[in-house]
């Protein structure tokens, strides 16, 4: 299951974000919008994410507030990050 998910902020909400994942027991990727992570900010850090069994990658927003953009990825899923494919001008991963 692939799961897309608006925070409106990730750290203030992650304990919603941790009863989402108990109640999809079979998600495999978690997709999030609107993290809010700043960049070198008190909320810089995956380790204030950290879900058993889920690797984290994020893109915050570079300028300005609200923004960022992140994912949840089961560890059984072997994948890798193309961050060429990213667009620096667009939120993406």
């Amino acid at each position: 299951q692939i799961l897309l998910q608006n925070m409106r902020g990730l750290y203030n909400n992650f304990n919603q974000l941790i009863d989402i994942f108990e109640t999809h027991k079979k998600v495999d990727i978690m997709t999030l919008s609107e993290t809010h992570i700043i960049n070198n900010g008190h909320n810089d850090n995956v380790a204030l994410y950290h879900i058993e069994g889920f690797s984290l990658i994020k893109n915050n927003r570079k300028n300005g507030n609200g923004g960022g953009v992140a994912m949840y990825i089961n560890n059984s899923i072997k994948w890798q990050r193309h961050c060429d494919l990213e667009i620096s001008s667009m939120e993406s991963i």
